[in-house]
């Protein structure tokens, strides 16, 4: 092994994963959401793949210029991160200023754009929850996750309503709000949507295929979870309701979501046993 050559790349990627370990653990510190601190694990872990996958074309070589501007980049959020209270907007930024005071250091400013599919990700970390509450919104996904339940219901023989937000049987009702919208998975797996479309470049009908699936699971199964809800809630079962809504059957259903999205994604792909799942660039 040449160490003189090898030892830069071993410090690059020291410092690549201390800037994603700081990253993860001011997320969980302001969050302690199972489901962010996964799907951020899991977006690291593809900037990875894909840098892997371009191992070869890395060239280590920067300027001045790249290095005090990545000084700038890895001290401010640095700092920053020590810092970080509940419900500061930083923490978004975080894994890009991070992950490109790294870059700019490693690849100079040049080549750190050449990848633009790890900037992307690192991207979708730090912006993508912005416009999508901001687009989601005025859709009102409440009410209809609300009227999807309870048609759910009906067709299992349930006399359910809904009025609004609400989900009614004659034993009692429940109101679709929080940690039950379905903008909660929505979000999610149209994350997971986009790391999929990253990795595994493929015709725009697979993408379409794709992205319909995490809409699809994503609305069905918050539906079908509320209506599992409004049963025991019916019932007078707190205990079972509770399991649901915000105990350990929450994180099973995450767990459901990922599984057939994921389940549709390899069907919608269908190259997962081909030797070109990470087509070069």
């Amino acid at each position: 092994m040449d160490l003189e050559h090898s030892a830069p790349k071993v410090a690059a990627l020291g410092a690549a994963a201390l800037a994603a370990l700081v990253a993860l653990v001011c997320d969980w510190q302001l969050r302690q959401s199972f489901d962010s601190i996964t799907y951020n694990v899991l977006a690291f872990l593809a900037v990875a793949l894909l840098l892997d996958r371009d191992r070869n074309a890395l060239r280590l070589q920067t300027s001045w210029s790249a290095i005090l501007c990545a000084a700038f980049l890895l001290a401010s959020g640095l700092a920053k991160a020590l810092t970080l209270v509940r419900g500061d907007d930083y923490r978004h930024f975080l894994p890009l200023i991070l992950g490109m005071g790294v870059g700019f250091i490693a690849l100079g400013f040049a080549q750190v754009f050449r990848h633009w599919r790890a900037l992307v990700i690192l991207m979708a970390l730090s912006f993508f929850d912005i416009p999508f509450s901001a687009l989601t919104g005025p859709l009102n996904l409440n009410a209809h996750g609300a009227t999807l339940g309870a048609n759910i219901l009906l067709v299992c023989g349930y006399p359910a309503s809904s009025a609004g937000d609400v989900v009614t049987l004659p034993g009692g009702s429940v109101r679709v709000f929080g940690p039950c919208s379905a903008a909660v998975p929505l979000l999610y797996l149209l994350k997971l949507a986009l790391l999929v479309l990253l990795l595994f470049p493929s015709a725009w009908w697979r993408k379409v295929l794709i992205l319909l699936s995490a809409i699809i699971v994503a609305l069905l199964g918050n539906a079908i979870r509320i209506a599992v809800m409004e049963i025991f809630a019916a019932a007078g079962d707190q205990g079972r309701f509770h399991y649901w809504h915000d105990g350990p059957g929450a994180n099973l259903f995450s767990v459901l979501y990922v599984a057939c999205f994921a389940g549709l994604a390899a069907l919608s792909l269908h190259q997962w046993a081909s030797k070109q799942i990470l087509p070069s660039a």
